[in-house]
């Protein structure tokens, strides 16, 4: 039976640090499959090509990032696709959840339902756009505007509605309402959309709001869920 070698003391490299590009020896054989190639070796890299057995490396290992996707990012655009008749139907959809969000927020705004008639509202300062803003081809919309009931003055800025849905199928699913109380504008902003941004770069996109309150305008960044509008951060208002 061939006996294995055996390992002691006086065999072993004691460089205390494991270092794998050490030329090291064990069993008086040279294990050159545990050394850097020779282009590592190379005299640009300040690298001993023959390092003597049993001491330690003092040389500096240099560390190279290996980067996939070094080149500049794409804008995209993240406007939703479609045609002027479903664009119509969609913004259609969105006046009527606004009128909804309106109506179900009136006596907590100050408003009185008289103030409504069966027909359609006269808004002002009408906001709408559509995004795709994930990869399920479904619409996100976003329907701003002011409703200012008669008699219209200077001291009645009028409440602001905002609201943004999903598209389902053929209908806009609300997934978050805010109407702005003017008594109230700290607690109750007014709430306009800027654009869709991308904050982390990773293709997640959010919505930008600007919010004007009592004391002046703050930026508010959020992301559309299917549960609703999860904030990204705020900030202050100046």
């Amino acid at each position: 039976m061939r006996r294995l070698p055996q390992h002691n003391v006086a065999n072993q490299v004691p460089i205390g640090i494991i270092d794998p590009l050490e030329v090291v020896e064990i069993d008086g054989k040279h294990r050159d499959d545990l050394a850097p190639p020779d282009a590592l070796l190379g005299r640009d890299h300040g690298l001993a090509k023959h390092q003597p057995v049993g001491q330690v490396s003092q040389r500096v290992v240099a560390r190279q990032v290996a980067v996939s996707d070094a080149g500049a990012s794409q804008a995209q655009d993240v406007r939703f696709a479609c045609s002027a008749v479903q664009r119509r139907q969609m913004e259609d959809q969105m006046r009527r959840l606004a009128k909804a969000e309106l109506r179900g927020q009136a006596p907590m705004r100050g408003l009185t339902l008289s103030a409504f008639s069966a027909g359609a509202i006269a808004w002002q300062e009408e906001q709408f756009a559509l995004y795709a803003l994930d990869y399920s081809n479904n619409a996100t919309g976003v329907f701003s505007a002011r409703y200012r009931p008669a008699p219209v003055t200077p001291d009645n800025p009028g409440w602001v509605v905002t609201v943004i849905a999903r598209q389902q199928g053929d209908h806009m699913v609300k997934l978050y309402g805010a109407v702005s109380d003017p008594r109230a504008l700290g607690d109750y902003p007014e709430l306009r959309l800027v654009d869709a941004v991308d904050p982390d770069g990773y293709g997640r996109y959010a919505l930008l709001f600007r919010e004007r309150k009592r004391g002046g305008v703050s930026w508010l960044l959020a992301r559309a869920s299917g549960y609703g509008l999860q904030t990204l951060f705020e900030t202050p208002e100046r």
